[in-house]
């Protein structure tokens, strides 16, 4: 099984390189000097990976945490898409240190390895049908993809950056496993751990400057507006997640430097930090990162108290009642200050007190604003294979409406539920087990003696993710996924899970049966995805149940009206000819000619194609001399409101005034127009070409 695992790496590597480079194209046209950045970082990044592995990874990832800051100084406008950069040299330097065999430990193993081959065998489906399965709109921005408002190379854009980060995580965590064995843990703390908290500490009195002076320093987008603190992260809301989450640890670092600093000035340095990152969570706004601190603070109180006692500290209670008042201060003076906290925002949301109000608040709290019946009904449609990775924020437009509200460009407000509206139960198996398996692996262990604080404090910090993801999807942020498996291994460490060797082999590694489950699910779930994708959720038929229209490869595609008599398309073309209005649709035809232009079609006959939704032929010519051919397409069907043209010619002919139109390279002309059983038209006609 040694060839199996090692394809099995080769491919997942592979389909994260090509993510990464299909990313960094498409994020070209918005920043133009990222091929040379990307370049030059990917290049330093290799050579001194090869020296310098361990320390350099962690600087590269504690780099994340501040790299929006570090573009706005650069004076460049930092998006969501310019992080490829960070991303792609974090991959650079795992490859540059690392083999084609998994270093996950055998209780997770299989379950991560299936979960990183459904995510790389499925993202090319997904890009390739929101490209309609042509290459040519990779770089159409010219018009929008329906119901979504974004051109499909931006959609495209956004489905590998999902990917990317989902991908680059689980990697990151393979890669943890294989470069820190059990016994350099410590080795692990310094160079991982140390740079990623000085980041994140960082990012925090940015956050904390920008709430109490100036807002705008080092911001962007819409969160200045809102009042709302960014820190080094460029957006408020993985920002406050990322401070929530490492705050216990900074209150953790504190305890641990005790020994060489004594406990007044260890608590007092702990208890600063902890102020500082809860300053920076209270400035962001973010109630999901607020719950998140919440629960990850309360999680570690205790066993701060127990490690404390167990040291025989006569300041004990002086220390802990000075850093409780000091917190307490801290907050009440913060809930004062003119910034966006999350206060305002909980207020809102608390109910009457009532079995009613209560009642009312779960409702909220679980459609989040019409996502959560959007979300449901993705997977009542596809509750297989779900819409595809990365294509909720595309499509949740579209299911809202059919729930009953508008709702703009976001995730399913839960990060069960958004993982499980996508990939659907085939796919979803694999995280599924892994949650189990970890949760279950949390629950039943605990560090000892040296190591019993700082493993309550990762497991804190996992658990407060775990809750948090019940109400959003932090970990849709590169920072905070790469913080959750960083935190992850950690605890492993400290917990004394399954020893972390350089290759872990054995019946659990090894075996052909665990084997053949994974690769005959993810086959099972690739042809599923596939189906799908050139089934309901290829963009045209998806398109049908909306008004809105849908058009490329024929001529003035945003004008394709209800009638016409004279239209040029390419050597492809697809559009949708929306029912005429207040007309019964199972009663109505469209009378639709054919003809080629071509001056030799009589002497060099052309083979060509004419098909509408599901694919059903209405013209397939193996020898067309160009004549005009005129058939008529029944339209049945009460679920949808408009019908799906296909065409395809063999060659296409170029005539000396093509250039004057936006289809130079012609195939067919078509006309055609919605006549009632008898034959007689309806609608008036759009106008010829």
């Amino acid at each position: 099984m040694t060839n199996v695992e090692r394809a099995s790496k080769l491919f997942v590597l592979g389909s994260t390189i090509a993510a990464v480079t299909l990313h960094a194209i498409l994020a070209t046209r918005e920043w133009h000097e990222l091929p040379v950045v990307l370049g030059v970082g990917a290049l330093l990044t290799a050579v001194a990976a090869r020296r310098w592995t361990g320390a350099l990874q962690g600087g590269l990832v504690g780099f994340g945490f501040v790299a929006a800051g570090a573009f706005s100084l650069a004076g460049w406008r930092f998006e969501w898409h310019s992080l490829v950069v960070w991303l792609a040299c974090v991959l650079v330097g795992m490859l540059a240190r690392s083999d084609l065999r998994w270093r996950i430990p055998p209780p997770w193993r299989f379950a991560l390895i299936g979960w990183a081959l459904v995510l790389a065998v499925s993202w090319p489906l997904a890009v390739l049908r929101e490209l309609d399965f042509s290459l040519a709109l990779l770089d159409d921005y010219g018009w929008l993809n329906p119901g979504v408002p974004m051109p499909p190379p931006t959609v495209a854009l956004w489905i590998v950056h999902v990917v990317v980060v989902q991908l680059v995580g689980i990697l990151w965590f393979d890669w943890l496993c294989g470069a820190y064995t059990s016994e350099r843990r410590q080795r692990f703390e310094r160079q991982i751990l140390l740079p990623m908290g000085g980041a994140v500490l960082v990012a925090c009195l940015v956050g904390v400057y920008q709430g109490l002076v100036d807002v705008h320093w080092l911001s962007g987008g819409p969160w200045p507006e809102l009042g709302r603190a960014t820190g080094t992260l460029g957006d408020a809301n993985v920002f406050g997640m990322v401070a929530a989450l490492w705050a216990p640890m900074f209150l953790a670092g504190g305890v641990a430097v005790i020994p060489r600093l004594g406990t007044r000035t260890a608590m007092w340095l702990g208890g600063i930090g902890l102020l500082i990152a809860c300053g920076g969570v209270w400035m962001s706004g973010s109630r999901t990162a607020f719950l998140a601190l919440a629960v990850g603070v309360t999680l570690i109180v205790a066993p701060a108290c127990r490690r404390l006692a167990s040291r025989e500290t006569r300041p004990l209670p002086f220390v802990l009642g000075a850093v409780g008042l000091l917190v307490f201060a801290a907050f009440a003076a913060l809930i004062f200050v003119s910034s966006t906290g999350p206060g305002e925002r909980i207020r809102e949301m608390l109910p009457p007190p009532s079995v009613e109000g209560a009642q009312g608040l779960a409702r909220t709290l679980w459609n989040r604003g019409w996502y959560g019946p959007a979300a449901h009904l993705m997977i009542r449609d596809h509750p297989f294979v779900g819409v595809g990775v990365g294509a909720f924020h595309p499509l949740v437009g579209q299911y809202a409406r059919l729930a009953g509200s508008d709702v703009p460009f976001d995730n399913a407000q839960n990060w069960y539920r958004h993982q499980l509206a996508e990939l659907g139960l085939v796919g979803s198996v694999p995280w599924i087990l892994w949650v189990i398996f970890f949760a279950g692996f949390l629950l039943r262990t605990h560090g000892d003696g040296e190591q019993r604080f700082p493993a309550a404090v990762a497991k804190g910090v996992l658990v407060s993710l775990g809750v948090a993801s019940l109400l959003g999807v932090p970990a849709q942020g590169p920072a905070v996924a790469l913080t959750f498996w960083t935190f992850a291994f950690w605890y492993i460490q400290l917990a004394g899970g399954p020893r972390l060797h350089a290759v872990t082999m054995g019946p659990a590694a090894s075996g052909w049966p665990a084997w053949t489950v994974v690769l005959l699910m993810v086959a099972v779930y690739a042809a599923g995805t596939f189906q799908a994708a050139r089934g309901d959720l290829r963009v045209p038929y998806r398109s049908t149940r909306w008004e809105w229209p849908y058009a490329y490869g024929i001529e003035n595609a945003g004008e394709v009206g209800i009638a016409d008599d004279h239209r040029w398309t390419g050597k492809r073309a697809v559009f949708t000819l929306a029912y005429p209005r207040g007309r019964g649709r199972g009663r109505l035809r469209v009378k639709l000619s054919a003809w080629l232009e071509y001056p030799d079609a009589p002497s060099r006959h052309v083979k060509a194609k004419i098909w509408t939704y599901g694919r059903e032929p209405v013209l397939d010519a193996t020898g067309w001399d160009g004549s005009r051919i005129t058939r008529y397409i029944d339209t049945a069907d009460d679920e949808h409101l408009a019908v799906v043209v296909e065409t395809w010619v063999e060659r296409t002919w170029r005539s000396p005034e093509s250039k004057l139109t936006e289809i130079e390279n012609r195939g067919m002309t078509l006309a055609w127009e919605w006549v009632d059983p008898q034959g007689r038209p309806i609608g008036p006609r759009s106008g010829a070409s």
